[in-house]
Protein backbone atom coordinates (compact mmCIF):
# COMPACT_ATOMS: atom_id res chain seq x y z
CA UNK A 1 0.00 0.00 0.00
CA UNK A 2 1.22 3.50 -0.70
CA UNK A 3 3.08 5.06 1.87
CA UNK A 4 3.25 2.09 4.24
CA UNK A 5 5.95 1.16 5.98
CA UNK A 6 6.82 -1.66 8.07
CA UNK A 7 9.24 -2.22 11.29
CA UNK A 8 9.89 -3.82 14.40
CA UNK A 9 10.30 -2.77 17.49
CA UNK A 10 10.34 -4.80 20.96
CA UNK A 11 9.55 -7.73 19.16
CA UNK A 12 6.72 -6.58 17.38
CA UNK A 13 5.55 -5.62 13.71
CA UNK A 14 4.38 -2.47 13.05
CA UNK A 15 3.46 -1.20 10.19
CA UNK A 16 3.46 2.71 9.50
CA UNK A 17 1.35 4.28 6.57
CA UNK A 18 0.38 7.80 5.72
CA UNK A 19 -3.33 7.95 4.24
CA UNK A 20 -4.73 11.64 3.41
CA UNK A 21 -7.44 11.11 6.13
CA UNK A 22 -4.96 10.22 8.72
CA UNK A 23 -2.66 13.44 6.96
CA UNK A 24 -5.87 15.69 7.38
CA UNK A 25 -6.19 14.87 10.95
CA UNK A 26 -3.12 15.44 11.83
CA UNK A 27 -3.24 18.84 10.27
CA UNK A 28 -6.87 19.89 11.67
CA UNK A 29 -5.14 18.53 15.51
CA UNK A 30 -1.94 20.31 15.28
CA UNK A 31 -2.36 23.32 13.02
CA UNK A 32 0.48 22.52 11.16
CA UNK A 33 0.51 19.81 7.77
CA UNK A 34 2.72 16.62 8.16
CA UNK A 35 5.24 18.08 5.71
CA UNK A 36 6.00 21.41 7.75
CA UNK A 37 6.04 19.04 11.39
CA UNK A 38 8.68 16.90 9.16
CA UNK A 39 10.96 19.70 8.08
CA UNK A 40 10.39 21.48 11.62
CA UNK A 41 11.99 18.23 13.45
CA UNK A 42 14.67 17.95 10.92
CA UNK A 43 15.29 21.86 11.51
CA UNK A 44 15.62 21.06 15.03
CA UNK A 45 18.60 18.53 14.64
CA UNK A 46 16.59 15.40 15.45
CA UNK A 47 15.45 16.86 18.86
CA UNK A 48 11.95 17.62 18.83
CA UNK A 49 10.76 14.91 20.40
CA UNK A 50 7.22 16.02 20.75
CA UNK A 51 6.72 16.75 17.00
CA UNK A 52 8.11 12.81 16.46
CA UNK A 53 5.60 11.20 18.74
CA UNK A 54 2.81 13.16 16.49
CA UNK A 55 4.34 12.42 13.47
CA UNK A 56 4.48 8.48 14.37
CA UNK A 57 1.41 8.44 16.06
CA UNK A 58 -0.15 10.12 13.19
CA UNK A 59 1.44 7.00 10.72
CA UNK A 60 0.40 4.31 13.49
CA UNK A 61 -3.26 5.46 13.97
CA UNK A 62 -2.74 5.77 17.42
CA UNK A 63 -2.26 8.76 20.18
CA UNK A 64 1.08 9.94 20.86
CA UNK A 65 1.59 7.95 24.07
CA UNK A 66 1.37 4.72 22.44
CA UNK A 67 3.81 6.24 19.45
CA UNK A 68 6.32 6.58 22.73
CA UNK A 69 6.14 3.24 24.04
CA UNK A 70 7.06 2.07 20.49
CA UNK A 71 9.68 4.51 20.00
CA UNK A 72 11.40 3.25 23.95
CA UNK A 73 11.44 -0.47 21.89
CA UNK A 74 13.98 0.99 18.78
CA UNK A 75 15.64 4.17 18.76
CA UNK A 76 15.34 7.81 17.65
CA UNK A 77 17.27 6.93 14.01
CA UNK A 78 15.30 4.29 12.98
CA UNK A 79 12.08 6.34 13.70
CA UNK A 80 13.50 8.68 11.53
CA UNK A 81 14.36 5.82 9.24
CA UNK A 82 10.48 4.77 8.78
CA UNK A 83 9.62 8.35 8.83
CA UNK A 84 11.37 9.65 5.79
CA UNK A 85 10.68 6.15 4.11
CA UNK A 86 6.77 6.26 4.62
CA UNK A 87 7.25 10.00 3.45
CA UNK A 88 8.87 8.74 -0.12
CA UNK A 89 6.84 5.94 -0.26
CA UNK A 90 3.70 8.15 -0.23
CA UNK A 91 5.22 11.25 -2.06
CA UNK A 92 7.20 9.07 -4.83
CA UNK A 93 7.53 12.02 -7.59
CA UNK A 94 8.11 14.28 -4.69
CA UNK A 95 11.28 16.88 -6.01
CA UNK A 96 14.35 16.63 -3.57
CA UNK A 97 13.90 20.26 -2.11
CA UNK A 98 16.49 22.31 -0.43
CA UNK A 99 14.61 21.95 2.17
CA UNK A 100 14.32 17.98 2.35
CA UNK A 101 17.70 16.79 4.77
CA UNK A 102 18.48 13.97 6.70
CA UNK A 103 16.04 12.89 9.18
CA UNK A 104 17.97 11.38 12.02
CA UNK A 105 19.37 8.48 10.58
CA UNK A 106 20.61 7.99 6.63
CA UNK A 107 16.87 8.54 5.41
CA UNK A 108 16.60 11.89 3.37
CA UNK A 109 12.91 12.02 2.71
CA UNK A 110 11.98 13.87 -0.27
CA UNK A 111 8.97 16.76 0.82
CA UNK A 112 7.14 18.33 -2.01
CA UNK A 113 8.32 22.14 -2.43
CA UNK A 114 5.95 25.01 -1.91
CA UNK A 115 4.64 27.91 -4.00
CA UNK A 116 4.53 31.15 -2.97
CA UNK A 117 1.29 30.56 -1.11
CA UNK A 118 2.50 28.21 0.78
CA UNK A 119 0.63 24.98 -0.47
CA UNK A 120 2.94 21.92 -1.30
CA UNK A 121 3.16 22.02 -5.11
CA UNK A 122 1.71 19.22 -6.99
CA UNK A 123 4.78 16.91 -8.72
CA UNK A 124 4.48 16.86 -12.48
CA UNK A 125 3.17 13.34 -13.65
CA UNK A 126 4.95 11.52 -16.12
CA UNK A 127 5.02 11.19 -19.46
Amino acid sequence: MRGAVEFEAGGQTYEFRLTISRLAAFQKRLDESFIDALRAFEDSGGTDFSRLFEMLACGLGCDPDAAVAIVDEMDVAEAGRVLGAAVKAFFPQAENDQEAGEVQGDAAPEVPSKTASGKAKAAPKAA
